[in-house]
């Protein structure tokens, strides 16, 4: 009977991670799942972990649980070697920040261009993408995941361009404000 209340727990815990498929946090958990023991959570996470059923990503400074996505579980192919492997264990661990090919040679110790080319491989079959960042420098991450602000620029930019007639307008709106503000100094002196 114990083995039934597990099965049912873990299935609760993946109803929770579908309903929220950029990651769920701990807090949500226990939210969600109040008469559930923290250490009975921990159990069913490390077996879906183990199982590879979730993925541990970090967000900020916030550790987050999701559901694998179709693209981070498909698997390599049968000839695929360990550098391979450590490449995409990597690119999952840098989460939706991305790691860069440089970081990439210097975290393995794998040549430049055997990495250059495993990242080809790999976006090729739709596992990993290639993002520019508002810095100019490329990195990658899963497919499936949308970059962080940190990546993008946030506010400033749409998509990879840098949103100029927003600033522009951002501008103008101040400009008119210190405008009033100095009128109304010059009004009640």
């Amino acid at each position: 009977m114990a083995e039934q209340g597990s099965s049912n727990n873990e299935d609760m815990v993946l109803d929770i991670l579908k309903r929220h498929p950029t990651g769920v946090t701990q807090k949500i958990f226990k939210e969600s799942l109040p008469s559930l023991p923290v250490k009975d959570l921990v159990q069913i996470i490390n077996k879906l972990s183990t199982n590879g059923k979730i993925d541990l990503l970090k967000k900020g400074k916030q550790l987050v649980y999701a559901l694998k996505s179709d693209a981070s579980r498909k698997t390599l192919t049968a000839g695929s070697g360990a550098e391979e492997h450590c490449i995409l264990d990597a690119v999952k661990r840098a989460g939706n920040n991305g790691i860069s090919p440089k970081e990439l040679k210097f975290a393995l110790n794998i040549p430049q261009p055997q990495i250059t080319k495993i990242l080809k491989n790999l976006e090729s079959q739709r596992i990993v993408k290639a993002v520019t960042s508002s810095s100019k420098k490329k990195v990658f991450m899963l497919y499936n995941l949308e970059p962080s602000q940190e990546i993008t620029g946030g506010t400033f930019y749409s998509g990879q361009e840098f949103e100029t007639e927003f600033v522009d307008v951002i501008g103008e709106q101040c400009y008119q404000y210190l405008l009033r503000t100095v009128s109304f100094l010059f009004i009640t002196l």
